[in-house]
């Protein structure tokens, strides 16, 4: 297993196994199944997760994509931004503050994770450096890919071969 800090670069004809880490073209691919030929990484391949097209204003491009599933404890707070102005009568007065005022806060939980899987997430989310925007969807009800960040992860090492990651993805636009 290689290091979350020191990647390879993707070779062609070499297998891979699930959750290796490679990097091709200035990107970092996670293989999403056993491979033992050579796919070429790229965005809709059976064999390779990273990465999604996304299209806006007719304008696509290739933009980071957090695939792994979390645990099934997922908490969402929602906080929406208001502005509330109080009259001397008691009368308050609210209206929503930006174009999408009610983001998404989710509490993800990856439990019980083998150690190539604990080192694909957290690669994905370090390479990120706190800042860097992904996309993720949603679990349900909400079932929609988001744009996202995160700030804040851990992992515990549990026992051999089994890790449980704990992040906050914020949604941004």
């Amino acid at each position: 297993m290689a290091s979350i800090y020191n990647i390879s670069s993707w070779v062609g004809g070499t297998p891979y196994k699930k959750n290796d880490i490679i990097k091709n073209s200035d990107k970092f691919w996670y293989a999403s199944q056993d491979n033992d030929d050579s796919a070429t990484p790229a965005v809709g391949s059976a064999y390779w997760n990273g990465h999604m097209n996304v299209t806006i204003d007719s304008t696509t491009t290739v933009e980071p994509y957090f695939s792994w599933a979390p645990s099934y404890n997922v908490s969402v707070n929602h906080e929406p931004s208001i502005h509330s102005i109080q009259f001397g009568d008691g009368y308050e007065q609210r209206i929503k503050q930006g174009i999408n005022n009610n983001r998404l806060d989710l509490s993800l939980t990856f439990e019980s994770r083998g150690e190539r899987e604990a080192a694909a997430i957290l690669h994905f989310l370090h390479a990120r450096e706190g800042y860097g925007h992904f996309y993720f969807k949603t679990p349900k009800p909400y079932s929609l890919i988001k744009k996202f960040v995160c700030k804040s992860f851990n992992s515990t090492f549990v026992f051999a071969d089994n890790y449980n990651i704990q992040c906050q993805f914020m949604e941004v636009s």
